[in-house]
């Protein structure tokens, strides 16, 4: 009787593991430089032994699996790293991007700036020169013509945000449509009771693919399809269905890019808010972040600009005796104040708002959001959720933000919501107003002189006009010092007595107001006598005369923005120091989450990488094994014939 197993069986069973052995190592090497492809080892087991003669004899080996070198917990850091790696990369470049726009002399608002003032200071030294006030026409339009610049581009960012956005959604499409079409063949194959390693690679790799895309999470069911979700938890692929995504207008603010995730059914619900990590969260923050802020504070710059320009030409004369006009676009120019306030995407109603800037020095780095209850306004600072006011109803003026909201036409509904955004559109809409140099107002529109008669040593000075209605001074305004009232009595109009102690106001500074022209700003210096007279008058034929064009100089030097404490250049500097910084810190973010990323690169090419120099090493052996276990097949060939031979003779 034979003993255990036949040798030929045996021989047979090595040959067979020798076999697979050595199509594992070989399929190894082949896809060495394949995308997340897991090394596969080849796992044997003995056979099921043979009792006979009161012992076990072994019978060979047996396939158990070909299993790959796979690390759930590895495979989720690699996700993690690889959205959070993409997103901050993306970030850094779009942030650079902006950088270079804003602080590069080519592109940049300072020297335009800094080409302006010094222009005006040339036409106050020499208000009466053609030249120096054609150069400041010219300065101001270039002015003019650099903010449309810098807001053309920022606005072709946004374009360009959401051309980046649909490449992002369409390879995230495709991959989520791939995932599910590989989730159906790896459930098939489970089904039949075997791991389909290549698919199961296949799909890791896709998912690591979208993980650039977008930060997702994942989760395997039991019949072995992955689950993958964006955002908060909203479904990307559900076993063998997957959902798309869709680059829309933002429900919340028309002008930004807004996302849709669509379901099976057709239905869709926005993320943007949702969106996290890889190119497209990337894209989503950059627009809603530092872009949003390039914005805002490049039209505060243009508003406070356009401001305190028009507002002090106001107050001068030009060359042809006329009062001054605006020198750029209004401050509150029409087609500004409709632009200021953006209807939600979600509302019923059929209301329009406008905002009026009422100050420009109490404006805040930030926008709003005005929502209606169906009773009551409520609005809410975007950066910080700070309530600003509740109402019931509009027009409202709110003079710690610096703005005015009225209700042009038609009737918010409960539920809707409109963002207020203050300085929008202001450099887009910025323009040099004035062409005729003999328009720009560089004198004072009035002048004080001092009787030759006069005994005392008093002179006038500092005169100004305020407030002023659009027309010149007609007549004259006469100060004739009476000692008995203690005050100087002016003559008609305005009329009445201005009280005056030399030893108390000397220098001060005092005002008339005179209807249908102004308010009168002036000074009294030393001491006159009685019967002293000055008199205010137009300044006609003052084509030499400066005072307005100093006026207009100095407002390089004041406080302009953020309450009053940053000159215009100081307001740009901020602007271009924030960026700067920001870069700062994404481009330390991106430095570090790259090194994670390469760790769990290196810490899963450990695991499931293929080593070359081993697989060459399990080559060999399983080559051995195979001509040890064909040389048993040929013993046993051998000592069967030699049994034959045996039994024939």
């Amino acid at each position: 009787m034979a003993i255990g197993a036949n040798l030929s069986d045996l021989g047979l069973s090595g040959l067979r593991a020798a076999q697979i052995g050595l199509a594992t190592t070989s399929h190894n090497i082949a896809n060495a430089g394949t995308a997340g492809y897991s090394r596969q080892r080849v796992e044997l087991a003995t056979a099921t032994p043979i009792l006979e003669g009161g012992s076990y004899f072994g019978t060979g080996t047996r396939l158990v699996d070909v299993r790959r070198s796979y690390d759930q917990l590895l495979t989720r850091e690699l996700l993690t790293d690889t959205a959070a790696a993409a997103q901050d990369r993306v970030q850094h470049g779009l942030a650079s991007q902006l950088d270079a726009l804003f602080s590069d002399s080519a592109t940049g608002l300072a020297p335009m700036l800094q080409g302006y003032f010094d222009a005006l200071e040339d036409a106050a030294a020499d208000p009466s020169s053609g030249t120096a006030r054609q150069v400041l026409l010219d300065q101001a339009d270039q002015l003019a013509t650099r903010f449309r610049t810098l807001d053309s581009r920022l606005q072709q960012a946004r374009a360009d945000v959401e051309g980046n956005a649909r490449t992002s959604v369409d390879r995230i499409n495709a991959l989520a449509s791939g995932i599910a079409q590989l989730n159906l063949g790896i459930v098939q194959a489970q089904g039949m009771g075997a791991a389909p390693n290549d698919l199961l690679d296949q799909r890791d790799e896709l998912v690591r693919q979208l993980a650039e895309q977008v930060a997702v999470t994942t989760q395997v069911q039991d019949d072995g399809a992955l689950n993958v979700f964006i955002g908060s938890g909203q479904t990307l692929v559900m076993g063998a269905k997957a959902s798309r995504l869709a680059v829309v207008r933002s429900d919340a603010d028309p002008a930004a890019t807004g996302l849709v995730l669509l379901g099976s059914g057709g239905g869709g619900v926005e993320v943007t808010d949702q969106i996290r990590g890889g190119a497209l969260g990337a894209q989503i923050g950059f627009e809603r972040g530092l872009l949003a802020d390039a914005e805002r504070q490049l039209g505060q710059i243009a508003l406070g600009l356009t401001d305190a320009m028009n507002a002090q030409h106001r107050l001068g004369m030009d060359q042809n005796g006329k009062i001054g006009g605006d020198l750029f676009t209004a401050l509150n120019d029409p087609a500004l104040v409709a632009q200021r306030a953006q209807g939600h995407g979600s509302n019923t109603g059929e209301a329009r708002l406008e905002v009026t800037v009422d100050s420009l020095t109490a404006f805040r780095d930030s926008d709003y959001v005005l929502t209606y209850d169906g009773t009551d306004y409520r609005l809410v600072q975007a950066s910080d959720s700070r309530v600003v006011g509740m109402f019931a109803d509009l027009p409202q003026t709110f003079a710690d933000e610096g703005f005015s909201i009225d209700l042009a036409q038609g009737a918010m509904a409960a539920g809707d919501s409109f963002t207020i955004r203050p300085a929008a559109g202001a450099a887009g809409a910025m323009r040099m107003v004035l062409s005729d140099t003999a328009s720009l107002a560089l004198a004072s529109p009035v002048r004080g002189t001092v009787s030759a008669d006069n005994l005392g040593d008093a002179r006038i000075g500092s005169v100004s006009a305020t407030g002023l209605s659009g027309l010149s001074l007609a007549d004259p305004v006469t100060l004739t010092y009476d000692a008995a009232s203690g005050g100087f009595l002016v003559g008609s109009p305005p009329g009445g007595t201005l009280p005056y102690d030399p030893a108390a106001d000397s220098g001060s500074s005092l005002t008339l107001s005179v209807t249908g022209f102004g308010d009168l700003a002036f000074s009294i210096s030393r001491t006159p006598a009685d019967g002293d007279t000055f008199t205010i008058e137009a300044n006609r034929g003052g084509t030499g005369d400066n005072a307005n064009a100093l006026s207009l100089s100095a407002l390089q030097d004041s406080g302009i923005l953020r309450q009053g404490t940053a000159t215009l250049a100081q307001g740009y500097e901020r602007a271009v120091s924030l960026i700067a910084s920001r870069i700062s810190g994404l481009a330390l973010a991106a430095d570090a989450q790259e090194a994670l990323l390469q760790r769990a690169q290196a810490s899963r090419e450990a695991l499931s990488g293929v080593n070359l120099d081993e697989e060459a090493a399990a080559l060999l052996q399983y080559q051995q094994a195979y001509e040890a276990s064909a040389r048993v097949i040929a013993v046993s060939n051998e000592l069967f014939q030699t049994l034959l031979g045996a039994l024939r003779g």
